[in-house]
């Protein structure tokens, strides 16, 4: 078992990623850029699929179900910055995964 956090400040935890030769990465727990950023640069190369899951609650409270990607952005409370934090990591790594894709076809 890992501990993103203290794996993350010794530069480690991409390394330990990868080093799990896994085909798939799902990141349940990502909040940061730098953080998406440097599991994504070691992975490049190694894995076939990834999923960064943001939240729900960047939307606000629902009105509707289902809330779709779509829909109006209005969080509150704590999720207003959390939310910005992880549309700004969202944009930036769609625009770096874009420029090359990291992903190795699935076999």
């Amino acid at each position: 078992m890992l501990d993103r956090g203290v794996e993350e400040t010794s530069g480690k935890f991409g390394e330990r990623i990868r080093e799990l030769r896994p085909d798939a990465v799902i990141d349940l727990t990502c909040y940061g850029l730098e953080s998406a950023q440097h599991l994504v640069e070691n992975l490049r190369g190694h894995i076939s699929q990834f999923l960064r899951c943001g939240t729900i609650w960047v939307h606000g409270v629902a009105v509707e179900v289902p809330i779709t990607e779509d829909r109006p952005r209005e969080p509150f409370g704590d999720y207003v910055e959390r939310s910005q934090s992880k549309r700004t990591c969202s944009r930036k790594l769609a625009a770096m995964v874009s420029l090359q894709p990291f992903c190795t076809p699935a076999i």
